[in-house]
C-alpha cells in the first residue's frame, strides 16, 4: 500500500493541508457565520432541529460538529471535515483518471496537477459550503460517466448518492448542474429522451429524499421564515447579494480570471493546451472530452452571468473536471510534442507577467495591509513564483519523468507550501488584517461550558 502512488498523493495532501496543525490559520471571516451552528450541534446533538446558517444546507456543520467533539474551539478541528473532502477529491481524481483512460501515467499526472494547484490547497484549507458540494458533484459526474460507458447500474446508484450528499451543502447548485450535465451527456451519447428524463427524475428524487427530513424539521421549527430564506438562498442569490443596498454585479470576466489564477502554477498548461485548433479537433473526436466540458463549462458560463459578488469559491465546481480533462490532454498530446513544450515556455513568461501585474495591483490596492506585514507579502510572491518556476522546470528539463512519474516531484511543491503556511501562521498572530479574521471567527465561538442547551 505504501508504495502505491495514491498513498504519496494523499500523504502530500494531508501534510500540506494540515501544517502547522496548531496554530492553524483560517483566512475567511465568513467561517464565523456557520461555526457557531456546528459548535451548538456538537454540544446538543440536534442534527435536524438545530439552528441553521441562513437556511444553507447542513452538511458542513454536521461534519465539522463531529470533529469539534474532540477539540471544541480548534481551528484545525473546524476545518478537518473540509480537509477530508479534499482528500476524497484526491482519491476520486486518481480513480476516475485511471478508470476512464486506463493509463497509470495519466492518472499520476492528473492527480499531480490537482493536488499541487492553488485552488485545491486553498479550498481544502478554507472550510465553506462550496468545497464539499464540489467534491460530491465531481463524484456524481465521474460515476455517471462510468455508468454511461459501462452501463452498470452500480455506478448510477453511487452517482445519485453522491449528488444527494452534495446537495446538502449547496441544494440548487448541485441539482441544477447535475440536471444540465445529464442533458448534455444525453445529447453527446444520443440517448433517448426517456432515459434522460428518467435520470433527471432520479436525481431530483434522490436530492429531495435526503434533504426532506432536515427541511421538514427546520420548517416545523422556524416556519415560513425558513422557507422564504431557503427559497431566496437557492434562487434570488443568483441575481444579487443579500447584503443591504446590493446591486447587480456585471463583471462577467471575473470568474474566467479566477480559473486562470486558481489553476496556478499550471496556468500555462491551460493556455497552451486549450487555446489552439488541435484541442478543438480532439474535442470533436473524443466523446469523453465533450462530457468533461459539459461537467464544468455550464457552471463557468452561468455563474459568470450571475449578478452576485464574484468570489472564487463560488466556481469551485469547475476545477476538478477541468483538471481531469487537462491532465489527459497534456499526457497524451502535450508533453510528447516539442512544439507544445516550447509553447509552454512562452506561456510561462506571459503567466509570470500576468501574475506579477495582479500581485502588484493587489499590493497597491491593499497598501495598508501590506505595510502591516511585509513578510506576508514576500511569502505570497515567493510561494507563487516558486511554484510557477517548479512547474516550468519539470516541463522544460524533466518532461519524460513528469509524464510517467509525476508524483516524484511532489515534495518540491510541499516545501514551497509549507514555508508559506509557516509564515501565514506566524503572521496571523500579529498582522491586524489577519487578526480581524480570527477575531470574527472567535467572536462567533464560545467556550463549551458557555453554550446554552
Amino acid at each position: 500500500m505504501f508504495k502505491h502512488p495514491l498513498w504519496r498523493f494523499c500523504m502530500f495532501a494531508f501534510i500540506v493541508l494540515s501544517f502547522p496543525f496548531s496554530p492553524y490559520p483560517l483566512t475567511d471571516g465568513d467561517i464565523g457565520n456557520w461555526a457557531p451552528v456546528a459548535q451548538r450541534i456538537q454540544a446538543t446533538g440536534q442534527l435536524l432541529s438545530g439552528i441553521n446558517d441562513q437556511s444553507h444546507g447542513p452538511l458542513i456543520v454536521w461534519g465539522s460538529a463531529l470533529f469539534l467533539k474532540i477539540a471544541p474551539t480548534s481551528y484545525y478541528a473546524l476545518n478537518f471535515f473540509n480537509l477530508l473532502c479534499g482528500l476524497l477529491g484526491v482519491i476520486l481524481m486518481y480513480y476516475f483518471s485511471k478508470k476512464l483512460w486506463h493509463q497509470e501515467g495519466a492518472a499520476r499526472l492528473t492527480t499531480y496537477l490537482f493536488v499541487t494547484s492553488l485552488v485545491f490547497v486553498y479550498l481544502s484549507r478554507t472550510p465553506m459550503y462550496d468545497w464539499p458540494a464540489t467534491i460530491f458533484y465531481f463524484a456524481f459526474t465521474g460515476f455517471y460517466m462510468l455508468y454511461l460507458r459501462e452501463d452498470n447500474p452500480k455506478y448510477l446508484g453511487i452517482s445519485l448518492i453522491s449528488i444527494a450528499i452534495g446537495s446538502m451543502s449547496r441544494f440548487s447548485i448541485c441539482l441544477g448542474l447535475a440536471v444540465i450535465f445529464v442533458f448534455f451527456t444525453s445529447l453527446i451519447y444520443r440517448r433517448s429522451w426517456w432515459l434522460m428524463v428518467r435520470d433527471m427524475g432520479l436525481i431530483s428524487l434522490s436530492i429531495g429524499t435526503l434533504n426532506l427530513p432536515w427541511f421538514l424539521s427546520q420548517t416545523s421549527q422556524n416556519g415560513a421564515s425558513f422557507i422564504k430564506t431557503f427559497l431566496y438562498d437557492n434562487t434570488g442569490r443568483f441575481i444579487k447579494s443579500t447584503r443591504p443596498h446590493a446591486t447587480y454585479r456585471g463583471d462577467f470576466y471575473g470568474f474566467s480570471l479566477y480559473v486562470l489564477i486558481g489553476i496556478l502554477p499550471h496556468t500555462f498548461f491551460v493556455i497552451a493546451a486549450f487555446f489552439n485548433r488541435a484541442f478543438v479537433q480532439k474535442v470533436k473526436e473524443i466523446k469523453l472530452y465533450q462530457v468533461l466540458l459539459a461537467a464544468f463549462l455550464p457552471c463557468l458560463i452561468l455563474f459568470s452571468l450571475s449578478g452576485h459578488t464574484k468570489l472564487g469559491r463560488y466556481i469551485a465546481y469547475v476545477f476538478p473536471s477541468l483538471i481531469l480533462l487537462l491532465g489527459h490532454y497534456v499526457y497524451s498530446f502535450g508533453l510528447t510534442d516539442p512544439v507544445f513544450r516550447k509553447k509552454c515556455a512562452t506561456m510561462t513568461l506571459y503567466t509570470s507577467g500576468f501574475l506579477g501585474v495582479v500581485l502588484t495591483i493587489m499590493t497597491i490596492q491593499f497598501y495598508q495591509e501590506a505595510q502591516q506585514s511585509l513578510l506576508f507579502v514576500v511569502g505570497v510572491f515567493g510561494l507563487l513564483f516558486s511554484l510557477l518556476w517548479m512547474t516550468y522546470w519539470t516541463v522544460k528539463k524533466s518532461h519524460v519523468s513528469l509524464r510517467e512519474n509525476a508524483d516524484r516531484f511532489l515534495w518540491g511543491y510541499a516545501i514551497g507550501y509549507l514555508l508559506f503556511f509557516g509564515i501565514l501562521s506566524y503572521e496571523s498572530t500579529r498582522a491586524d488584517f489577519l487578526l480581524k479574521v480570527h477575531r470574527t471567527i472567535d467572536k462567533s465561538l464560545v467556550l463549551p461550558g458557555e453554550i446554552h442547551l
